[in-house]
């Protein structure tokens, strides 16, 4: 039964759980493959869950089984697998917010002699995150530098962290006020690295960084640069809000209003809040322009889609400015009858979500 759980559940929370009480009867028996496999078990809780109960009680049994066994490790295996535990106890003191263990273990595992670059990689990001987390930003920009570092020298294989720690780095920069390094760094990231999940999120925070800088042609360039490049990626939405506040503070009401136009002719692949937020802006913009009936018009489209969305709170506000006419039509978008409308649940949904 735990054998077909793990087949069929190896995501499920209880997955640790499963493990240790399978290694457990495996335990007890004298079939050397049943050992074998209570080994493999328990070597895998030592690697994933180091610092709970069943990573302590793997830790335990390893050494046991592997006597019955007959199992005797050479000094390079037994080397490596002191290098893979302790990376574990690192990353999982990390998820577990034990920051200031994550630096110590760190510190003494980058003191290890003839230690390969991947392992600096991963060793140095770990403590660099852990100091980030205790809200210490400038202090963490050095040791990502020095991550980074060792994940380019690492190779192909480290280029995830590598991508992170640069994006940290840059972090770090922009937390040290250092705002025009930061923007660099954030642009560099998406020239060389365009391809990867934190490109566009590196975009969005160097047009940030150029806004510190009152560099706003910069600033709005990055942003576009989003919407161009990276047009599906997760941060397209918060770049063309980005575009449009600043074309409005720039007095570029109908760029905001093209902004709104083009987003909104994609709206089937944006969720309700993103097009309730498009439909807010498009009737400030035709508000600046002095169509105020088209206005009210489009803040009626936004309380259809997103009526419990900031958004959707927004525009009553809105409403209730150009006057009471407004509002009450907005109120009676509110008060629709929708029984008839079918409900599009994203699958699985959950039972809160499905009331």
């Amino acid at each position: 039964l735990y054998e077909r759980f793990l087949q069929r559940l190896g995501d499920s929370p209880r997955r640790h759980e499963v493990r240790a009480k399978w290694a457990r009867l495996l335990v007890a028996s004298e079939s050397q493959d049943d050992l074998r496999k209570a080994l493999e078990l328990y070597e895998r809780l030592a690697l994933d869950v180091p610092l709970s109960d069943y990573g302590e009680e793997a830790l335990q049994r390893i050494g046991p089984l592997e006597q019955r066994l007959g199992i005797h490790k050479s000094f390079a295996e037994a080397r490596e697998a002191v290098r893979q535990r302790s990376l574990a106890r690192m990353r999982d003191a990390l998820a577990r917010g034990r920051f200031a263990g994550v630096i110590h273990d760190a510190d003494e595992f980058l003191g290890l002699p003839a230690l390969a670059d991947g392992d600096r990689c991963e060793a140095l990001f770990l403590k660099g995150s852990a100091i980030f987390k205790q809200r210490k930003r400038p202090k963490s920009r050095p040791v990502f530098d020095q991550a980074a570092t060792a994940c380019r020298r690492a190779g192909p294989g480290h280029q995830d962290t590598l991508v992170k720690a640069l994006y940290q780095a840059g972090r770090g920069r922009y937390a040290e006020a250092h705002y025009e390094d930061a923007a660099r760094q954030f642009s560099a990231i998406a020239d060389e690295f365009g391809g990867h999940s934190y490109a566009d999120d590196a975009l969005v925070l160097a047009g940030e960084s150029w806004a510190e800088r009152d560099d706003h042609p910069r600033e709005r360039a990055a942003y576009e640069r989003v919407l161009k490049d990276i047009p599906a990626g997760d941060m397209a939405g918060e770049a063309r809000r980005r575009l449009v506040v600043l074309a409005f503070t720039q007095d570029r009401v109908a760029d905001a209003l093209t902004l709104t136009d083009e987003g909104l002719a994609g709206a089937a692949k944006l969720d309700l809040r993103e097009r309730a937020k498009l439909h807010y802006f498009r009737g400030r913009a035709l508000q600046r322009q002095g169509h105020t009936e088209a206005a009210v018009a489009a803040w009626l489209d936004a309380l259809s889609v997103g009526p419990l969305s900031y958004a959707g709170l927004q525009t009553l506000s809105r409403l209730r400015d150009v006057g009471d006419d407004a509002l009450a039509k907005g109120v009676a978008v509110l008060e629709r009858e929708s029984a008839g409308v079918a409900v599009q649940l994203e699958l699985p949904a959950t039972p809160a979500a499905q009331r």
